[in-house]
């Protein structure tokens, strides 16, 4: 097989699944129903056009919750069952 060829399915190849792995992706976001250090995730995912589930808890609600979260704090957002904490960190992760 020629190394061009091999080179152009290689690429073919990690496209097709990257494209695959985001349509089948699935995106929740944890915050509390305000804007501040959740409102940068949900603006990247309005630029980007990608759909997300936007979980929102009033505050009397946090605390039935809290231990659900890493670090015990929000943002949180799950992406295919894994949750990644801190803002900063999910809009990084977002962005790439």
């Amino acid at each position: 097989m020629p190394r061009f060829l091999f080179v152009s399915l290689n690429i073919f190849f990690d496209h097709l699944i990257s494209v695959l792995t985001a349509f089948m992706s699935t995106y929740k976001l944890y915050y509390f129903n305000n804007r501040d250090r959740g409102e940068i995730c949900r603006l990247i995912f309005a630029a980007a056009g990608q759909k997300y589930e936007d979980i929102r808890y009033e505050d009397d609600e946090w605390l039935l919750h809290k231990a659900e979260m890493p670090l015990g704090e929000m943002p949180v957002l799950e992406f295919n069952g894994t949750k990644l904490p801190q803002s900063k960190s999910i809009a990084r992760f977002l962005a790439k």
